[in-house]
């Protein structure tokens, strides 16, 4: 099989999501919407290293056509992967990914955002990554990720406007540094159909630190309150 976004299967649900997202079939399925491969739910449920590189190669597919320009020439730009056997040990490339172009090539990408959230000391990789994550920038949610109205969302231009976390995203999204600085919390189901964008229909990002604040505190606001039961179950 190839990977195929026209006929992938949409997985709405984070009851059973992760074996069809991140284990062997992991091609044939696909999230609902970008933001609710993130779902906590679904990330919780990650027993190995290899599961979260899959779900990342996953969620990648789908924007492939448009990063595909800086995952050119990616490979002879690595040489530790042909002599790593670090590289070989972490980053397993399982046999039915092999000979499928887009796999190979996201496979690689998510051991070059992994080496530069930790290091950074590559400029030409860094920029590289960061520009992938510009493009990503645009399918992400966003909270205000402030007490009084941490349940609103920013729109993709304010978020770009925040310092800390839109460097935070450039430098360290989809790594294990990001997802222990920030948490996708959502209901367990998703309607594709849904078009109204907010907390309580989406899957949105929101620093893990405001949310343990947040988790055990009552609110009489009804998303605010969704937010917090969400969060006392993930964190």
């Amino acid at each position: 099989s190839t990977p195929n976004t026209k006929t992938l299967q949409l997985v709405t649900g984070t009851e059973g999501a992760l074996s069809k997202l991140a284990r062997s079939d992991y091609y044939k399925y696909q999230a609902a919407n970008f933001m609710f491969g993130w779902n906590s739910s679904i990330l919780h449920s990650i027993d190995s290293f290899c599961e979260f590189n899959s779900l990342r190669k996953n969620q990648l597919l789908r924007h492939y056509d448009s990063i595909k320009p800086y995952l050119d020439g990616l490979l002879d730009s690595l040489p530790m992967i042909k002599k790593g056997n670090k590289y070989r040990e972490y980053y397993f490339l399982p046999q039915y990914e092999v000979g499928q172009q887009e796999l190979v090539e996201l496979h690689h990408l998510t051991f070059l955002m992994d080496f530069c959230s930790m290091s950074g000391k590559e400029p030409d990789w860094t920029k590289r990554v960061q520009a992938i994550n510009e493009i990503l920038a645009d399918h992400v949610l966003w909270s205000t990720q402030k007490r009084h109205n941490y349940e609103k969302l920013l729109t993709t231009d304010a978020f770009r406007k925040t310092k800390k976390s839109y460097r935070a995203f450039l430098e360290t999204f989809m790594t294990t540094d990001f997802f222990a600085a920030y948490i996708g919390l959502g209901f367990s189901d998703v309607n594709p159909k849904e078009k109204e964008v907010n907390a309580l229909t989406q899957t949105v990002f929101y620093t893990t630190e405001l949310m343990r604040q947040q988790a055990h505190r009552q609110e009489f606001e009804f998303e605010k309150e969704c937010v917090n039961q969400m969060a006392r179950s993930s964190i």
